[in-house]
């Protein structure tokens, strides 16, 4: 494929797309009934459990924030009629939901407008920090945020109430500033990722590889204020709390409702041989272990000379080793597709983001979709950055 041609293709798609979506959030901001859509189905995606959580910490009633019936009650009215009994769990750290809670006092459809053209804005300052990594990448940021927006993750994350383009946002200004030689500003943008602890525990082991412990000094600060925003509302153990009253049940449920969405290397092991099987557990966790051992080799070895493309895989592995990552987290791996575009070879995220639709497929699939092409996009970076090494070897 003509390097031009699949420049001009990727831009026109890119943007009627993203033109396509605008569209349709302002139709469903302004011509929605009440708190659903004109047809009568759900508006916001999974936003509904973050305005739950929101009100329950605006009434007072911190202590119940992880009650079922509690959450429940806080999201009535906001699904259709056929789901009126519905509702969606809230499983995040309780700190979110402080932080949150100021859009309690907005209507429901006023906090989900605003909360989607935040994560706008973080995914543009997101593709700012890849422009900064990659000056010589023929796309400007806000070409590339549109583009984003064509692939499959962030097509429904954005729309859908969920925080992918934060943590786009966490790896890369992490990684940027570390590259810089500004390590503190690293380890904030790693502790702003707590959040997503199961990304942003391994991620400060992977940045602390390279010997810049100042990292800390970022991290640190953010992950005590996080921690006693905590034990406000949930006291001095509130991490046990939550492990036990939040993520527990809600890992338990999502495995048992949502197992086709996972893009886990664990989730690949228990589709495979089954959750009545006791060796998935083992198996995956050694797979994910070696795999996060030659991850951490890697930022070792190559950071120095080859910071993006550590980013790159980083941002593939992560969430196939990750106990819980979904389809829509798979918006990280446009670090991945972008890396392989060097060379103004822009086909690779052509076919990347159209690759990725293939994820509407995955209930009738016996392997998700996404993570085969995760799997795949780990090895060609692999693969890529030990040709250059071997290269500059000879």
């Amino acid at each position: 494929m003509a390097p031009i041609f699949s420049e001009r293709l990727l831009k026109f798609l890119s943007r009627g797309i993203f033109l396509g979506l605008v569209l349709a959030f302002i139709i469903v901001c302004f011509q929605s009934n009440g708190n659903n859509t004109i047809s009568n189905g759900r508006v916001g995606g999974d936003f509904p459990a973050f305005y739950g959580a929101a009100k329950i910490i605006d009434s007072g009633d911190w202590q119940n924030l992880y009650d079922m019936e509690t959450q429940r009650r806080a999201q009535q009215g906001l699904f259709p009629e056929r789901e009126a009994t519905s509702h969606l769990i809230f499983a995040y750290p309780p700190y979110l939901a402080l932080i949150l809670s100021p859009l309690a006092t907005l209507s429901f459809i006023s906090a989900y407008a605003l909360y989607t053209v935040l994560m706008l804005f973080f995914l543009l300052f997101a593709c700012k920090y890849l422009k900064r990594l990659l000056p010589s990448l023929p796309l400007e940021s806000t070409e590339l945020m549109m583009i984003a927006c064509c692939a499959y993750p962030f097509f429904r994350a954005i729309p859908g109430g969920q925080s992918t383009s934060l943590s786009l946002l966490c790896l890369l200004g992490a990684g940027y500033h570390l590259k810089s030689g500004k390590p503190i500003y690293s380890g904030v943008f790693l502790g702003i990722w707590l959040f997503k602890a199961q990304f942003a525990l391994p991620a400060l082991l992977l940045f602390l590889s390279t010997g810049q412990f100042a990292i800390l000094l970022g991290f640190i600060p953010i992950a005590l204020v996080f921690y006693f925003m905590g034990v406000v509302i949930g006291g001095w153990h509130w991490i046990t709390w939550w492990l036990q009253s939040a993520v527990k049940p809600f890992v338990e449920l999502d495995r048992l409702v949502n197992l086709h969405n996972f893009i886990t290397i664990r989730s690949f092991i228990e589709r495979l041989l089954g959750n009545d099987s006791a060796s998935y557990l083992p198996i995956s966790l050694i797979i994910s272990t070696l795999l996060f051992c030659a991850l951490f080799i890697f930022w070792r070895k190559h950071f120095g000379n080859a910071a993006f493309a550590c980013l790159a895989l980083t941002s593939t592995l992560l969430l196939l080793i990750a106990p819980h990552a979904l389809f829509y987290d798979a918006g990280l791996a446009l670090i991945a597709a972008l890396y392989l575009s060097l060379g103004q070879r822009l086909y690779w995220p052509l076919i990347i983001v159209i690759a990725s639709w293939f994820d509407i497929l995955s209930p009738y699939l016996p392997i998700q979709p996404t993570f085969i092409l995760l799997c795949l996009l780990s090895f060609f970076v692999w693969r890529n950055q030990i040709r250059i090494t071997n290269r500059h070897v000879t």
